[in-house]
């Protein structure tokens, strides 16, 4: 693996980590990116030769290790959308059944 590569791994490594901090705050996040830093880690453990494939076990379970906390800070984040897109949806229904709101009476 060369220097390059692990710098690959390094910056997926912090773009999951920003990118775990970016859904704690709220925010979106756009995958491609790491998506795209992976492939390229994955391909070039492909091509490392035998004896230094034990050196990248390691770094490689961290990376899957990484990914699993970013996968679950998204199940998370969708559960909590869905909730809240299934109280609106409950609530706009009730609206629309019982007509809309008074208005404010001065």
């Amino acid at each position: 693996m060369t220097d390059a590569d692990s710098g690959e791994l390094q910056e997926a490594i912090g773009y999951i980590q920003a990118a775990r901090h970016a859904l704690e705050e709220g925010g979106g996040i756009d995958l491609k990116p790491l998506e795209q830093k992976i492939n390229h880690f994955c391909k070039s453990l492909g091509e490392l030769p035998p004896e230094q494939r034990d050196a990248m076990k390691q770094k490689a379970i961290a990376l899957i290790d990484d990914l699993d906390h970013l996968a679950e800070d998204l199940r998370s984040q969708y559960s909590e959308l869905s909730e809240r897109l299934n109280k609106m949806s409950t609530h706009h229904r009730a609206l629309n059944a019982y007509g809309k709101q008074p208005a404010d009476k001065e």
